[in-house]
């Protein structure tokens, strides 16, 4: 069984700071924005037209993207960026409604958490290079995204708190007792895990959250008195141009051959993206944010390729290590 110790009085100030900021993701708008930048096609992936998630309550994509590169045979997304499972893409109906389905966020509590937190941070990446160039609204709209996460995960770990009360065990440790039975970790491992890393999680959670809303705090202070027929800037919209932005960076970075600025650069890509197709879908947002399979298919396609560009990039700049290590023996 999994314990874990949840403080009434923390969970009630927590509920009480969740009433005081409302997730909006700008005004719904009868048509989606989008924009389209033509550009010559090359070898990098990135040299595509670019185009807006909308701003309605369905967050529709615009027109197809032409992505020039090596063809796409993987399009299976689950887990998180560094663990995805892949298959073939087939063109049956089954298949496709089974990859929509791996597309959820993962069952398993700690890996759920461990992939909200890595897209927090890189949203939070976001807030910081808003505020540095002065756009605080902007800014602000990121921040509210990372609180929607960060109160996400809280909940999880609120249910998983419930769950070791009633005494089932959740999946996560399921799982971790069948590994056990095979003899690939040992039982004092697991028990290590199941009385300590849980509790330590929803600590640290609680933290950040409360953080987070202190984040928040500032950068509101900082806006101060804003007009009432301001719109608040669209944040999945920006964080879609952003995971762009980063797979353009990543493509020059690649001709200059810098490769470890490359595999950076799309690793950073593929988390936002990751985040938009996985985890922003299950988030507690006003409007709700939504993606049609066709959005979804793109996000995948887009995944795919730019995680290719930072395998190879990894793998050249390893490459290249090695043959400088030679030359100086």
């Amino acid at each position: 069984m999994v314990c874990m110790w949840v403080d009434p009085m923390t969970t009630d100030s927590l509920d009480l700071i969740d009433q005081d900021y409302v997730l909006v993701s700008g005004l719904p708008m009868e048509t989606s924005s989008s924009s389209v930048s033509a550009s010559q096609t090359c070898n990098s992936p990135c040299n595509s037209e670019v185009t807006h998630i909308g701003s309605s309550r369905t967050f529709a994509l615009s027109a197809p993207i032409k992505i020039t590169g090596a063809p796409v045979t993987k399009i299976c997304v689950t887990g998180s960026p560094e663990s995805r499972s892949s298959q073939p893409s087939v063109a049956s109906q089954g298949s496709v409604d089974m990859v929509d389905a791996m597309e959820q966020p993962s069952a398993h509590c700690l890996t759920r958490i461990r992939s909200l937190q890595q897209c927090a941070s890189a949203i939070s990446e976001l807030v910081s290079e808003k505020v540095k160039t002065g756009r605080q609204l902007e800014a602000f709209s990121f921040q509210l995204v990372v609180l929607a996460i960060c109160k996400q995960a809280l909940h999880i770990c609120h249910a998983q708190a419930a769950s070791a009360i009633d005494g089932s065990p959740s999946q996560e440790i399921r799982d971790r007792r069948s590994v056990d039975k095979k003899g690939t970790s040992s039982s004092e491992d697991l028990s290590g895990t199941q009385s300590q890393l849980p509790h330590d999680i929803s600590s640290q959670i609680e933290r950040s959250f409360l953080l987070e809303v202190g984040h928040a705090d500032e950068l509101a202070r900082d806006l101060g008195p804003v007009d009432e027929t301001t719109e608040m800037p669209d944040a999945m919209e920006m964080v879609f141009q952003a995971a762009l932005a980063m797979g353009r960076s990543g493509a020059v970075y690649e001709l200059m051959e810098d490769m470890e600025n490359a595999a950076s650069s799309y690793s950073k890509a593929v988390r936002l993206l990751y985040f938009l197709l996985v985890e922003a879908p299950s988030l507690i947002l006003n409007p709700p944010f939504s993606l049609t399979k066709s959005d979804r298919f793109r996000l995948r396609t887009y995944i795919d390729v730019l995680s290719n560009r930072q395998s190879q990039s990894r793998s050249t700049r390893i490459t290249l290590l090695k043959c400088v290590d030679q030359r100086s023996l």
